[in-house]
């Protein structure tokens, strides 16, 4: 959560909060260990994102009248975006990280800085090969359950139709839903999703036929609930950044009694 909640306030295209996710699972584990967790759990992510969306776009959007200037940007951004995750998941599994480091070190370029940077992420690709030989379900596993997860919303963009309109429709919801999960895939890099949010909701909402005015509430409705997991998630990084700070004085003060 506190990884998530620095993602959504920052304009760090989703890289700053698991820059956090890996500072604060140092705390607990060795630093390869932290970073290949880190890199894993962001590929299984992105990979659940890309399928959820994809699948349950083939399944329901047949009935949405999106404007033809939409689908071919939308089309090819997918299209590229799928290349650059599955070529992730490549260089995870077989220990490519590095590999442009290590080639610069080869060459003697870089001195003792990247040296020492080799070294490290050296130790980082073969903790990840070590993972996807060893524990080659865990990934498919993950996916799956942020897949759960991201199912929920369906749910719960059903009951804000069943609030607002005389027919909710269970299918329609889950178009509204992956066609928004959809558009917020392709956006990842801006902040908040600034405006971007909103407009694309209208855009949807336009194109089930339930008109602008309720796409903008439900738009609305998602900053509300984003702010206050943001909030949650801040809550939870001082809570964790506190927890550091007096093991780290414990520590002191152990080593002070040894001294």
């Amino acid at each position: 959560m506190s990884g998530v909640s620095i993602n959504y306030l920052t304009p760090t295209a989703t890289l700053g909060g698991e820059v956090t996710k890996g500072t604060l699972l140092s705390l607990d584990h060795k630093s390869a260990g932290a970073i290949t967790g880190v890199a894993i759990g962001k590929l299984a992510y992105s990979l659940a994102q890309l399928v959820f969306v994809s699948l349950g776009s083939i399944v329901t959007l047949w009935k949405v009248e999106l404007p033809a200037g939409v689908w071919p940007p939308m089309l090819i951004s997918s299209a590229l975006l799928a290349t650059g995750i599955f070529s992730f998941v490549l260089v995870q599994k077989y220990g490519k990280l590095g590999a442009l480091i290590r080639w610069l070190v080869s060459h003697r370029i870089g001195g003792k800085l990247l040296e020492n940077a080799a070294s490290h992420i050296t130790e980082t690709d073969n903790e990840l090969k070590l993972f996807y030989s060893r524990r080659p379900w865990d990934l498919p596993i993950a996916v799956a359950w942020h897949i759960s997860g991201m199912a929920c919303g369906i749910v719960q963009s059903w009951y804000f139709l069943f609030l607002l309109s005389d027919n909710p429709s269970f299918l329609l919801a889950a178009g509204i839903w992956f066609l928004g999960g959809w558009f917020d895939l392709l956006t990842f890099a801006i902040p908040m999703n600034i405006g971007v949010q909103e407009a694309t909701r209208v855009l949807v909402f336009n194109a089930v036929g339930y008109g602008s005015l309720m796409g903008l509430a439900y738009g609305m409705t998602l900053r509300i609930e984003q702010i206050f997991w943001a909030g949650l998630g801040l809550l939870c990084y001082a809570t964790l950044m506190s927890e550091k700070r007096n093991t780290a004085i414990d520590t002191e003060i152990k080593a002070g009694f040894r001294t």
